[in-house]
């Protein structure tokens, strides 16, 4: 998910900077199904018996597993 602030800056009297309160907004939520990352995933998923909730899951496999990692990245792609 990105999110962009839709906040800014104000200089006061003093010339210091003070941000404005701001929520930030989503611009993009879309999962997109059959990527070469997600049929990645799903190779290692299997081939491992993992199952990966999100990306950060699989690069958590990854830096715990680099040399398993980049073999399969070499083979796959």
């Amino acid at each position: 998910m990105f999110k962009l602030s839709n906040g800014g800056v104000k200089i006061t009297k003093n010339g210091f900077v003070d941000a404005l309160e701001s929520s930030p907004i989503v611009v993009w939520d879309k999962k997109v199904p059959n990527t070469e990352l997600d049929k990645f995933k799903k190779n290692v998923e299997n081939k491992y018996g993992k199952k990966f909730d999100s990306y950060w899951d699989l690069h958590k496999w990854s830096v715990e597993n680099y040399t398993d990692f980049w073999k399969e990245i070499w083979y796959f792609f």
